[in-house]
């Protein structure tokens, strides 16, 4: 019984370093941001083709801007 466990276990390690693993790198080729009176917001992800290269940028205005 103790062996069909530690396979399970093996398992459920392996797909946990995976889904970690995806975010670590999606989170590594995008970045994204807000402005200072929250108006405006910016994501940029990183152009996965290799023969055009570079990033690719989304803006987005708000609704409402957050008041100082």
């Amino acid at each position: 019984m103790k062996n069909k466990y530690s396979k399970w276990l093996l398992v459920v390690v392996i797909c946990m370093g995976a889904a970690i693993g995806g975010y670590m790198y999606y989170s590594s080729i995008a970045i994204g941001g807000t402005s200072d009176n929250g108006m405006w917001k910016a994501n940029y992800k990183k152009n996965s083709d290799e023969t055009v290269g570079g990033w690719i940028g989304h803006v987005q205005q708000s609704l409402v801007a957050r008041s100082r």
